[in-house]
C-alpha cells in the first residue's frame, strides 16, 4: 500500500482544494480522507505540494511507423515526465489505424508499459474521406473516431460518422479544417460551422485544437444549444502568435499560430468553459526534419513534457484561472469525452493515477531535458513553473525523477 500524506489535493471534479491523504491499495484509490494512519505501507510525504490526477491528454501521436521520431518507450517517458497518465492516440499513423488488426496490434504492444494507453480509429477508410470506416468491428478497441490530419470533407460521409458513433457510444474527435489558406482562420470557422450543423440533434462532436476568435464564438453559441459540442485547445495556441515563428520550424503548426486577439478570446474561453480541454497534439519529428526551411518543415510540435507547466505558467499564474478548473481541463472533462472510465478524478474506487507537483519551482526547457526522441518544441530556451516530483500510474510509482520502467 502506498500513504500519500498532507497534499494539496485536487481531486479533478470539485472546485475545492483540501489538505487531504490518500490510501492506495493495488491499482485504486481505496480512501481519501483527513489524517489516515495505518502502519506496513510506503509513505510519501506530499505537504505544500499539489496532488491531482495525472493528466489525461486525448490528442496525441505516437509515430507507428516512423519510430525514428518517436516510439512507445520515448513516448512513455515523456508522458510520465510531464505528469501525463493517460493518452488518446490518433490513427493518422503508418498505416492508419482503420481496421482490427492493426489495433489488436498495437493495442497489444500498449500493454507493455507503465502509460494508459487508447486509441482512436479513423473515422473514413485509409483516412481517404470517401467511405466511413467499419465502426462495429473496431468499437472494442477504441474510445473515439477520427480523421485527425484530415477534415471529412463529404458532408454525408460526416453525418453517418456522427450518427453511428452515437449508436456506438463514441466520441468523434473533427479536425475542424477545410482545405485553403490554414493561415486563414476562416478555413478553421467554416468547418466548425458545418459541423455545428451536422451535429445540432444532439450527435457528440468534439472540435479539435482550436485556435481563433470566430471559432470560440461559434461554439460558445453552439453549446447552449447542443451540450454535446466540446471543444479543445493547446499551450501553443494560448502562448504565441504567429509573430513569434520567426521562420522558426519549432513554430510551425497545423492549424497555425493566430493574432493576439485570438490568443485573448482563446484564454477567455478556457476561463468560462467554452473550450472544455486543453490537449497537447504531441507531434514529435526528428531534428533533421525540422532542420529545414520553414516552408519545407513538417508541421507539429511536441507537448506531452511541457503541458502541465506551460498551461499553469500562463493561465493560473498569469492569468488568475483557478488551478481546480484548468486541471478539470486535463483530467475528468477529457476522461468523460472519451468514456474512460474511473480516472481523471481522486475518488475512493477510482485508479490510482496520481501526480504530485510542485508549482513553485521552475525548470528551463532544454532540448537535452527532453525525453521525447524529438525536441520539436516552442517552449524551448524558456522557464516554466510547475515541476512534477512524481507520477503513479495504477497504483504503482513511476516516475520520481527516475523511471521505474
Amino acid at each position: 500500500m502506498i500513504l500519500i500524506k498532507n497534499g494539496k489535493v485536487i481531486d479533478g471534479i470539485s472546485q475545492d482544494i483540501q489538505v487531504l491523504d490518500i490510501l492506495i491499495d493495488g491499482d485504486k484509490i481505496i480512501d481519501v480522507s483527513k489524517n489516515i494512519d495505518i502502519d506496513q505501507c510506503l509513505v510519501i510525504d506530499a505537504s505544500q505540494n499539489y496532488v491531482s490526477p495525472a493528466l489525461i491528454d486525448i490528442h496525441t501521436h505516437l509515430r507507428i511507423g516512423n519510430e525514428e521520431a518517436e516510439d512507445f518507450l520515448s513516448f512513455t517517458k515523456a508522458a510520465l515526465h510531464g505528469g501525463v497518465g493517460s493518452v488518446v492516440v490518433m490513427p493518422n499513423t503508418k498505416p492508419p489505424l482503420d481496421n482490427i488488426d492493426i489495433l489488436k496490434k498495437i493495442c497489444y504492444e500498449s500493454k507493455n508499459y507503465p502509460l494508459n494507453f487508447f486509441f482512436a480509429a479513423t473515422l473514413t477508410k485509409k483516412r481517404e474521406g470517401i467511405e466511413i470506416n467499419d465502426f462495429d468491428s473496431v468499437a472494442d478497441f477504441v474510445v473515439a473516431f477520427s480523421d485527425d490530419g484530415s477534415w471529412v470533407i463529404d458532408l454525408d460521409v460526416m453525418k453517418d460518422a456522427l450518427i453511428k458513433a452515437k449508436t456506438l457510444n463514441k466520441a468523434v474527435l473533427s479536425h475542424s479544417q477545410i482545405n485553403g489558406d490554414f493561415r486563414d482562420p476562416s478555413t478553421e470557422y467554416l468547418a466548425v460551422k458545418r459541423d455545428i450543423k451536422l451535429a445540432e440533434n444532439f450527435l457528440q462532436i468534439h472540435f479539435q485544437h482550436i485556435t481563433s476568435k470566430k471559432s470560440v464564438d461559434l461554439i460558445k453559441e453552439a453549446k447552449k444549444i447542443n451540450n454535446l459540442i466540446t471543444s479543445e485547445t493547446c499551450p501553443h495556441y494560448f502562448w504565441f502568435t504567429k509573430d513569434n515563428e520567426n521562420n522558426d520550424p519549432d513554430f510551425k503548426m497545423n492549424p497555425p499560430l493566430r493574432e493576439l486577439s485570438d490568443i485573448n478570446s482563446i484564454i477567455k474561453a478556457i476561463d468560462d468553459d467554452t473550450i472544455d480541454v486543453i490537449a497537447t497534439d504531441h507531434a514529435p519529428h526528428t531534428e533533421i526534419s525540422k532542420s529545414v526551411s520553414f516552408d519545407k518543415a513538417p508541421y507539429g510540435v511536441i507537448g506531452l513534457e511541457t503541458l502541465l507547466s506551460a498551461t499553469l505558467t500562463k493561465l493560473v499564474i498569469e492569468k488568475g484561472i483557478s488551478i481546480t478548473k484548468v486541471i478539470k481541463k486535463m483530467t475528468s472533462v477529457p476522461a468523460s469525452i472519451c468514456g474512460i472510465e474511473k480516472r481523471g478524478c481522486i475518488k475512493k474506487g477510482y485508479y490510482a493515477d496520481i501526480i504530485i507537483f510542485d508549482l513553485n519551482k521552475k525548470w528551463k526547457i532544454r532540448k537535452e531535458n527532453f525525453l521525447s526522441k524529438s525536441s520539436n518544441s516552442p517552449f524551448k530556451g524558456m522557464e516554466l513553473n510547475g515541476v512534477v516530483l512524481k507520477t503513479i500510474i495504477n497504483g504503482k510509482i513511476v516516475y520520481d525523477g527516475r523511471f521505474f520502467i
